[in-house]
């Protein structure tokens, strides 16, 4: 069916790569520390005398350190820059040298210099909600629960507004590396400290859902929601929850009183539309969708799903009508084009089929929609074009290569089983 190519229900969270784990240590990911030689700072009278253990200036020495550390780095020498960076840190207060180090320590993957790096980071800038980022990451990659807890914990007590967003980046990033169960156990001694904070159990229900531990995710979110009713994401994870479990009507009802609560929330209005698409309850999502539409005539993602759910209902004209809207719209052409050519082809229109699917070269849909002009092309019987085409489409989309292999494949033993049915 078209609208599920599209309409689907997904995590109602993207859990992104952590913005503090850059990918290189390139100039633009962490930007170049230019020293400047100081003088030394005048003595404050009003203060109580303490004797400084490290230097306040940047003397010859410290700054032909720095500049070696810069050359190496941009010279691809990761450890001599490293360790040039690092001494700096050691030697003067400017934080700015520790976080350089920081970074460069975890591109290297160098766990135990991330630690020193992000100690000393953490020491003159003790409120640096990324150097406690990278302090908790490391500790959960080490598998020090202690730590883990620790940073964890001050994440959450200096920001607890974004503590949420913090977690979904440290899970992102932590999947890969097998530690949703020590993210959970955290969690949970968080829920047990810090009781009366719902963005705690609603990302243990998170990581609960991950652990496949349904009853765990429940008795999280219903936390969550105690503490903080109406939270629109709680419920739509609660939502999505009854989905998993096949209980539709659930989902529905969830949404559904929460929209009773606060009709303005587009966001559960939108969630509602799509269970009501997972149970075929397609009648009932079109009157969704154009509430939406109607209250907003800039919601260019509801307009499309209306017209999916249109075309769903076989009422294509409404949906075409939508679709010709959408085309003038740069953001939305290819897909608009890739829809508009399934209908043309509905109706039997190869050439406009053809001319529509064109369109959407290079959008979101450019793929599906070279697929679709060689397989309609085959089916006309018209396999030199068809060839052609491939031949294009190898060089345009080289990460699709095993497939249109296999359409090159498909249109040569068409084309022969023809010519050897005409021979006959």
């Amino acid at each position: 069916m078209f609208i599920y190519r599209v309409i689907s229900i997904i995590g109602i969270l993207g859990l992104s790569a952590c913005a503090t784990a850059p990918e290189q240590p390139a100039d633009s990911a962490v930007p170049a520390i230019v020293p400047e030689v100081k003088s030394a700072p005048v003595k404050d009278e009003t203060k109580p005398s303490i004797k400084q253990d490290v230097k306040t200036a940047i003397d010859p020495d410290v700054l032909f350190m720095l500049l070696t550390a810069e050359l190496a780095g941009q010279r691809g020498q990761y450890e001599i820059a490293l360790e040039g960076y690092l001494e700096a840190a050691k030697r003067v207060k400017d934080p700015r040298f520790a976080e350089r180090a920081a970074m460069i320590a975890m591109y290297m993957k160098d766990s135990k210099k991330i630690n020193e790096a992000v100690a000393l980071w953490l020491h003159r800038e003790p409120d640096n909600l990324t150097a406690r980022k990278l302090a908790a990451l490391s500790a959960f990659r080490a598998s020090d629960k202690a730590a883990a807890f620790a940073h964890t914990e001050a994440l959450l007590l200096a920001d607890p507004a974004g503590f949420e967003k913090t977690m979904l980046e440290l899970i992102g990033v932590l999947q890969k590396d097998a530690k949703t169960k020590l993210l959970y156990q955290i969690m949970a001694e968080l829920a047990q400290k810090h009781s009366k904070q719902a963005t705690v159990f609603f990302v243990q229900a998170l990581l609960a859902m991950q652990m496949n531990n349904k009853d765990l995710a429940e008795q999280s979110i219903d936390k969550a929601l105690t503490l903080q009713p109406g939270w629109d994401k709680a419920l739509m994870l609660k939502s999505q929850l009854a989905m998993v479990s096949g209980d539709m009507t659930q989902a529905k009802k969830v949404l559904q009183e929460a929209i009773l609560k606060y009709p303005k929330d587009t966001k559960l209005k939108k969630m509602l539309a799509q269970v009501l698409i997972k149970a075929k309850a397609y009648g009932e999502a079109m009157q969704v969708y154009q509430q939406l539409v109607d209250a907003d005539s800039k919601d260019k993602e509801s307009l499309f799903a209306l017209a999916l759910v249109y075309m769903q209902l076989n009422q294509d004209a409404q949906a075409e009508q939508i679709l010709e809207r959408l085309l003038l719209d740069s953001e939305w052409q290819s897909q608009a084009g890739f829809y508009l050519g399934k209908l043309a082809e509905k109706q039997g229109d190869t050439a406009k089929a053809l001319a529509l699917y064109d369109k959407s070269e290079n959008g979101f849909y450019a793929f599906d929609s070279a697929v679709s002009a060689v397989t309609l092309l085959a089916r006309q019987k018209q396999f030199d074009e068809a060839q052609q085409r491939l031949t294009e489409m190898v060089k345009k989309f080289p990460k699709h290569g095993g497939r249109i292999t296999l359409l090159q494949a498909r249109c040569l033993i068409s084309k022969s089983t023809i010519k050897k049915h005409l021979s006959c």
